[in-house]
């Protein structure tokens, strides 16, 4: 699924914006020009950043009270199948917007709002509970001042990890390759546990062992050797490396400052 445009309104200094997405897509101006509210707003669509009333509404007057962000998507043809007759656009694409404040006597409640047959509905999207999922897009957001190994790490939390593990699932699922490793394991399971030592010693020994004294509470023992799962695939297998084209070799990330991650913040 593919985000395509934003709409914005009245959001802090924005009273309505509306940016077309390409693949790639630089946010560029001077300091204080509003970057850096765009990037909240659409994480305040996502549920990344809550919306504070005294921080986020608009500090000039505006034509109305209604504050929401919008966002076209262009879903694949597997998740267009899922998607309700009435949201999809003669592009097949779909809209969702986002009203994080309505003010008095608007009819909109807070909430998840599709259009249906072109027009926005009166009833909150029915896959409301599918944006903070992820399944609507995913937000990743790294901060600009921050040490480059706390966005790099994979053996915990970090933007790059977020990244990296919404395309292993997505390959992992579809992989020929990971359905071979799953009957590898199987069968190296049955190898390692009957295979003996030099002085005697052998899993299946020690299962028997344990099953004995566990006879008496009709109880028995065995030790299973699970696949190798895409969590454990990433956490120690994989390994983020910058390379220098210039001189070869890897490179140390701590060598580099804030600018590096800060090149790119964020992907929808």
């Amino acid at each position: 699924m593919q985000a395509l445009e934003i709409k914005i309104h009245n959001f802090r200094s924005i009273h309505d914006a509306t940016i077309r997405l390409e693949s790639l897509s630089l946010i560029a101006g001077a300091n204080n020009a509003g970057k850096s509210n765009v990037i909240d707003a659409i994480r305040v669509f996502y549920g990344d950043l809550k919306w504070d009333e005294s921080r986020d509404a608009p500090k000039v007057a505006c034509s109305d009270v209604e504050s929401w962000i919008e966002i076209e998507f262009m879903p694949t043809s597997d998740e267009l199948d899922q998607l309700k007759a009435e949201y999809r656009s003669t592009e097949n694409t779909f809209r969702v917007r986002n009203y994080i404040s309505t003010g008095q006597g608007i009819k909109a409640k807070p909430g998840y709002y599709a259009y249906e047959n072109g027009e926005l509905s009166e009833n909150l999207f029915y896959g409301a509970k599918n944006v903070g999922s992820g399944k609507i897009g995913q937000i990743v957001y790294i901060p600009a001042v921050s040490k480059i190994d706390e966005n790099t790490k994979l053996s915990g939390p970090s933007a790059l990890r977020d990244l990296v593990a919404t395309v292993l699932n997505k390959v992992v699922a579809e992989s020929s390759a990971y359905q071979d490793l799953t009957k590898a394991f199987g069968r190296f399971e049955g190898s390692i546990k009957k295979h003996t030592s030099d002085d005697g010693q052998s899993l299946e020994l020690l299962e028997n062992e344990v099953t004995d004294e566990l006879a008496s509470w009709d109880t028995s023992f065995t030790l299973g050797v699970q696949n190798i799962q895409p969590e454990e695939i990433l956490k120690t297998l994989i390994k983020p490396q910058l390379v220098d084209l210039t001189h070869g070799g890897e490179v140390d990330q701590s060598q580099f400052g804030a600018g590096f991650q800060g090149s790119s913040q964020m992907r929808v």
